[in-house]
């Protein structure tokens, strides 16, 4: 039975290292006070340490020590004599109470005579956690001493609690791990889903990839927007890859585009192409491939299977983001094409008919004027609002082209250059009312009640055979009245429905400004559009 001072010792040692463990400190604090106890209890000038394997199972890691001699620290135990192993590979207490009668093997005889020269006992404790030894826990005495089996018994107890004091921590850290490599990927995704920009995904993609493995060097090769040749659209660091570079690397990037898969290498596993480990991942999306991400990270580090499943997954993402940026810009240079085509022909429709129409008045205008002095006075004044209306259609084209205009100018001026603009393409008069007086609108309001206008006007040339065309505008304080009256045709409105002739796009206009818009027509009585829309007080 263990002297009762003694136990008390004891006692107090795994109390005090029990309170340690559940105050949340770190893993370095926490191991380091448990050799430091461990010595206390074992005699004041015995040295501690805690050692764990490495990833080729080799006690290398010195997690903690205590009073252990300098010549030491980088020095594991490889195996004890002939018949024995180290306490870790033995999974059972090494009890060496005479070094000098023991054979040990170390890495080279000199640090073998290291330990002679600084310790006569010796006694290790394996460090096993859920029946996996991970390590090691050793004692050095500098005196010769009998290690009793309470001793023993001592040790083990404290190899328990740093062995849970590291799986707690591994535990603890993979599950931090775990909650970065998700945050990494709803960043990039988020990046990706949220920027038309391919350079802003990009940049979210290797930035986050850099803060979470610590990665040396981080490349995005994409191919061209002919599929034929590829290009690094991202390095980091940055810097110019070197032809010999490239060529090095793109067999390794074609092979991974031709299979599909990613590749992985782990350090020093393939001389010549990764001293460092390195990953490299298709960037791929609706089973086209559109280049390779590739992640080096440090000479010593190992990339966990679950940062390879997350490299898959960002590559998918840039995958996903390549794809809807090719789109984009297809839609963009689509959308583009549509609206020249668009403005082509309302030059050939307008301006060009009416400059065409001028043209032909001005070549006979002459003999006209020779002929009939009143009659060329009148294909003059003709000309003249031919001129002006080709000028007002071109400033209302300069408008498409520049939208930013339609909130520049009053309501009013745009209105004068709509009508004279149409009075020049169709030659028929519009009187234009403005009553009130007019102050600046909100943009959203002035371009809607500007567009229903144009549609009106273009409603009426098309369908109406009206022969007179009367715009009014009232502000007052808290509406704008609007409303736009022809001599037409008419219609009858139960038969044409909101979606002829714009009269529903006039009508969500309408609503998107809080706007109300109402139809008058009778057939043969001509067709009036009432817009009321309320807007804000000046205080």
């Amino acid at each position: 039975m263990m002297e009762p001072l003694k136990q008390a010792k004891v006692d107090n040692c795994l109390f005090a290292v029990l309170r340690v463990l559940n105050s949340g400190q770190s893993l370095p604090d926490v191991l380091n006070f448990i050799v430091v106890r461990a010595s206390e209890m074992m005699g004041g000038e015995t040295a501690v340490s805690i050692r764990r394997f490495d990833h080729d199972k080799h006690l290398s890691i010195l997690e903690a020590e205590h009073l252990l001699a300098p010549a030491l620290r980088d020095i594991a135990v490889v195996s004890l004599g002939a018949s024995q192993s180290a306490a870790a590979s033995k999974r059972a207490p090494i009890v060496l109470p005479n070094l000098t009668h023991a054979v040990l093997e170390f890495e080279n005889q000199n640090r073998f005579e290291a330990l002679l020269a600084h310790y006569k006992s010796y006694l290790a404790v394996p460090l096993i956690v859920r029946d996996v030894v991970i390590g090691e826990m050793a004692f050095y005495f500098p005196h010769k001493r009998t290690i009793a089996t309470d001793d023993v018994n001592g040790a083990k107890t404290l190899a328990e609690q740093a062995a849970l004091a590291i799986e707690n921590a591994r535990l603890h850290e993979a599950e931090q791990m775990r909650q970065r490599e998700l945050q990494t990927l709803l960043d990039v995704t988020e990046a990706a889903s949220s920027s038309l920009h391919l350079e802003e995904t990009l940049d979210a993609a290797v930035n986050r990839l850099l803060r979470l493995v610590e990665s040396e060097r981080i490349g995005v090769v994409i191919f061209d927007d002919h599929h034929e040749n590829m290009v690094f659209r991202k390095v980091y660091p940055s810097r110019f890859v070197s032809e010999a570079e490239w060529n090095h690397l793109m067999p390794i990037g074609q092979h991974v585009i031709k299979q599909g898969k990613s590749l992985y290498f782990a350090p020093h596993s393939a001389p010549g192409v990764a001293d460092e480990p390195m990953a490299i991942v298709p960037v791929q999306a609706r089973g086209r491939t559109f280049g390779v991400l590739g992640i080096v990270g440090h000479p010593n580090q190992q990339f966990t299977s679950q940062q390879l499943v997350l490299f898959d997954s960002v590559g998918a993402q840039l995958g996903s983001a390549v794809d809807h940026a090719r789109l984009t810009e297809q839609a963009e240079a689509a959308a583009i094409t549509q609206e020249r085509n668009r403005l082509a022909r309302d030059l050939h429709d307008a301006v060009t008919q009416t400059l065409f129409s001028a043209s032909l008045i001005a070549d006979v205008l002459p003999r006209i004027w020779e002929k009939n002095p009143e009659q060329g006075v009148a294909r003059l004044d003709e000309l003249k609002e031919l001129t002006r209306g080709a000028l007002a259609e071109m400033r209302s084209l300069l408008l498409e082209l520049r939208p930013a205009t339609l909130t520049e100018s009053s309501l009013s001026e745009l209105l004068r250059q709509l009508t004279d603009a149409v009075v020049g393409r169709s030659r028929i008069p519009i009187e234009l009312a403005v009553g009130g007086v007019e102050r600046p609108l909100p943009p959203d309001i002035q371009v809607a009640l500007y567009r229903i206008a144009q549609e009106s006007l273009n409603n009426i040339v098309k369908h109406a055979q009206a022969e007179h065309i009367k715009i009014d505008v009232q502000f007052d304080t808290e509406f704008v009245k609007f409303s736009v009256e022809d001599d037409g045709r008419g219609f009858v409105l139960q038969e044409v429905g909101n979606n002829s002739m714009g009269l529903g796009i006039m009508q969500e206009r309408a609503e998107k400004i809080g706007a109300t818009l109402t139809i008058k027509t009778n057939v043969g009585g001509g067709t009036t559009i009432y817009v009321i829309c309320p807007i804000k007080s000046e205080t």
